[in-house]
């Protein structure tokens, strides 16, 4: 991602150096440029969408985990090489800063694009986000946190633009038909009890 950038760049330099030249401007220079131009806009395409579905993902996870420092970084292949980390996701609940790998920002991506009957990776990252969300707001122990975030996912659906309907079914699949498999699974997650946090749009009472 980061060659992708420079390149840009290199083809916006080119840009500016064949418009400058002190030579007349000819046809040829005017072809030169759109050709330029035309790589600088494929080149920047790429980063572009992972820095603006980032900045979207960022806003909403500062609502999710009402944390105004809450930010959302999704990794590129080349940045998980440097990451300690090599979770799905993983979050900072000092500082609010949330981390994905690349193929889990891939999956919610492709996810919000068409929610409907989501595959398994699908259904789980948009639970990944709201877990992660709540390690943003400041918990620190996994299975409350995730107990946290099974109540979150219908709200976390529609706030990332899936419709009601299917916000509420995938969020009860998940619940019902996974979360009693996952490894921070526990049995005080079910409404009425100490973990039950009452909220009027919780997955299980909405």
């Amino acid at each position: 991602m980061l060659l992708l950038t420079l390149l840009s760049l290199f083809f916006c330099w080119m840009i500016i150096s064949t418009i400058k030249s002190p030579t007349p401007f000819t046809q040829y220079d005017l072809f030169a440029v759109l050709l330029f131009l035309g790589l600088a806009l494929l080149c920047a395409k790429l980063p572009y969408e992972r820095w603006s579905f980032s900045r979207f993902l960022t806003k909403n996870a500062i609502v999710i985990a009402e944390n105004p420092n809450a930010t959302v970084h999704c990794n590129t292949a080349f940045d998980s090489i440097f990451d300690n980390d090599l979770r799905a996701g993983h979050a900072n609940p000092r500082t609010g800063e949330i981390v994905f790998q690349h193929s889990w920002c891939k999956a919610l991506k492709d996810h919000l694009a068409s929610p409907k009957n989501p595959n398994q990776q699908e259904l789980f990252s948009i639970h990944l986000f709201t877990h992660e969300a709540m390690h943003a707001r400041g918990e620190r122990n996994e299975k409350k946190t995730d107990c946290q975030a099974i109540q979150r996912d219908y709200r976390t659906a529609k706030l990332l633009g899936i419709p009601a309907d299917i916000a509420k079914e995938n969020a009860m699949n998940f619940y019902q038909t996974y979360y009693p498999r996952h490894p921070y699974f526990s049995p005080k997650c079910v409404p009425g009890s100490d973990w039950d946090e009452g909220l009027h749009d919780s997955t299980w009472n909405s």
